[in-house]
């Protein structure tokens, strides 16, 4: 899908999957700290692409993450100037579209607590927690705390800890709200589990998840 020019978008993008859309923005990179790295400009509500440097190379982002490798295919070109409503509709089209494989691999996601379904979308969006089927393997066991631990036992994690990515303190907030959240259901003693058919009957989680 082609990008649209100022011209062509409108002021505001409605949402259709509101509740995420504030962690992701914090977590993809804020209008202030974009803006404080020169890749906004608040007085014409644009974005400015930049040369992400991934492990698949330099690849234009622009926004919230978007990429030309993103699913819902936007393209993209270094420089390009992008609007505020684009980047929106790029944001919550690609919530969409992460929201089904989420569902696909985890098919209890729904019956989760608001406080574990926006960390763990999040980390599907940005690719971690869908390259680690042992993780997803625990979860549908409804063994939150083994999950907890197994997301953090990667390559990924310890790496982005060496270099100071920040990727590890993403990754260790999924973690600390699967562990948190593996507690208490231990305590109620109703485990969510596609393997027992279970769903979560009430939500025992108190614990908010902290933004990084």
């Amino acid at each position: 899908m082609a990008i649209m020019s100022g011209e062509e978008a409108p002021k505001q993008y409605q949402f259709k999957h509101a509740e995420y859309v504030p962690y992701l923005k914090e977590k993809e990179g804020s209008l202030e700290f974009q803006a404080s790295q020169g890749k906004y400009d608040p007085e014409t509500q644009e974005f400015i692409a930049w040369p992400d440097k991934t492990s698949k190379g330099i690849v234009p982002t622009v926004g919230f993450g978007t990429t030309p490798l993103s699913s819902t295919g936007f393209n993209v070109e270094i420089g390009q100037r992008v609007p505020l409503y684009v980047a929106d509709m790029a944001l919550d089209q690609e919530i969409e579209e992460k929201l089904k494989v989420v569902n696909k691999h985890i098919p209890v996601f729904n019956s989760l607590p608001k406080e574990l379904r926006i960390p763990m979308l999040s980390s599907f969006y940005r690719g971690g927690l869908s390259g680690s089927p042992k993780t997803i393997k625990k979860i549908n066991e409804g063994d939150f705390k083994g999950a907890a631990k197994e997301f953090l036992n990667n390559a990924e994690y310890r790496k982005s800890k060496e270099e100071g990515t920040g990727v590890h303190l993403r990754m260790e907030e999924l973690a600390n709200v699967l562990s948190e959240y593996g507690k208490e259901i231990k305590k109620d003693k109703r485990v969510p589990s596609v393997r027992r058919g279970g769903m979560v009957q009430r939500n025992p989680y108190p614990y908010n998840a902290r933004p990084i």
